[in-house]
């Protein structure tokens, strides 16, 4: 998956397992890794230099996280194109919050989407958009979008290569010889990223 922001890109591995995903992305010469439960409604942050790892919960934010959707709307295009060999249908997503539509093109089947941007060192940056929550909702997984702000600036995220392989358990759990690091009063960052399950 590839983030464009401000004329910079990004790359990162996202793997999907039922309910469970993994994110790995190299920023400032280090190894970010995290690992997200949503039956267990929990994310693991792995700090590989410190081999340790920290658990931040987000239980109850489901009905959090369905209020804040309930304004959001999900408009069907007849639009759709061939990303990474699936076929993506277009959708605009209108909002209050949002001035310009968002552009979403989305497939189903492959899996519960959380924005790697809601996933920051510390367990979470920012709560997830209406739209993000909208599509989980409704279990569609964005293949490209594409945000339109201010004075022409564009943000995409997009899937560049998409493989179908058997995944091993031990890559959704933390190495036997990390150590559990506890900082207390972290969940309330990642309030909202719970959608319906």
């Amino acid at each position: 998956m590839r983030i464009t922001s401000n004329g910079k890109s990004q790359d990162m591995v996202y793997a999907v397992k039922g309910s469970r995903m993994r994110i790995d992305m190299a920023a400032d010469g280090k190894t970010m890794s995290s690992i997200m439960d949503v039956k267990k409604q929990e994310m693991l942050m792995l700090m590989p230099e410190e081999k340790m790892y920290m658990v931040v919960t987000f239980r109850d934010a489901a009905e959090k996280a369905a209020a804040a959707a309930s304004d959001t709307i999900l408009e069907k295009t007849s639009e759709s194109e061939m990303i990474v060999g699936y076929k993506a249908t277009k959708y605009l997503v209108k909002s209050k919050d949002q001035k310009e539509p968002i552009e979403i093109w989305a497939t189903e089947g492959l899996g519960y989407f959380v924005n790697p941007s809601d996933i920051g060192p510390m367990g979470g940056k920012r709560k997830p958009a209406a739209w993000e929550i909208e599509l989980r909702n409704k279990g569609f997984f964005p293949l490209r979008t594409v945000t339109k702000g201010r004075k022409g600036r564009e943000d995409r995220m997009e899937v560049v290569n998409l493989e179908k392989v058997a995944l091993a358990d031990s890559l959704f759990t933390p190495p036997a010889d990390y150590k559990r690091f506890e900082m207390p009063g972290l969940g309330g960052l990642l309030q909202g990223l719970g959608g319906k399950n």
